[in-house]
């Protein structure tokens, strides 16, 4: 609908190319900025500023950080625009990763006191049993890590 608006793409066009001459020289609007900052520092280390002249480095500095925000801007929309470009590409690949990762980190079963257990409930009894008789004393050196095994051991 808008683009059969007579004079609206020409409109568009010279919004855009306002913007590309603003966003376009992100690099060399940033580097002025800094040659200001530096200007202003090399000043200050040769005399002391007076109040407009410490203004200026004020603004100065403001403008850099403004420059290097917008530049990390840039930087994390073209990142997003990349992944959305690219990112499903990897997908599958990840979730195998994850989920090899899962598998061969999961302990499906565990061996306390010479029984396998593998109810999550079983399991806890059996360490909170095991680990307070190590507590209180009743087993020997010896026998305080030999009854706790995983399935892997």
């Amino acid at each position: 609908m808008w683009l059969k608006v007579e004079g609206f793409k020409d409109l568009l066009r010279s919004w855009w190319q306002g913007i590309s001459e603003v966003f376009g020289n992100l690099e060399s609007n940033k580097l002025a900025a800094l040659q200001q900052v530096d200007y202003w520092d090399q000043v200050e280390s040769e005399r002391r500023l007076s109040e407009e002249e410490f203004s200026r480095k004020k603004e100065a500095k403001e403008g850099y950080a403004k420059w290097v925000k917008l530049e990390e801007i840039h930087w994390r929309q073209l990142s997003r625009e990349l992944w959305l470009r690219e990112g499903d590409k990897n997908t599958g690949y990840f979730h195998r990763m994850a989920n090899a990762h899962r598998r061969r980190h999961t302990m499906e079963r565990v061996k306390i006191s010479g029984a396998w257990l593998s109810e999550e409930h079983a399991v806890w009894t059996g360490l909170v049993e095991r680990l307070s008789s190590v507590i209180n004393g009743r087993l020997g050196v010896e026998g305080r890590y030999r009854g706790i095994k995983s399935e892997s051991d």
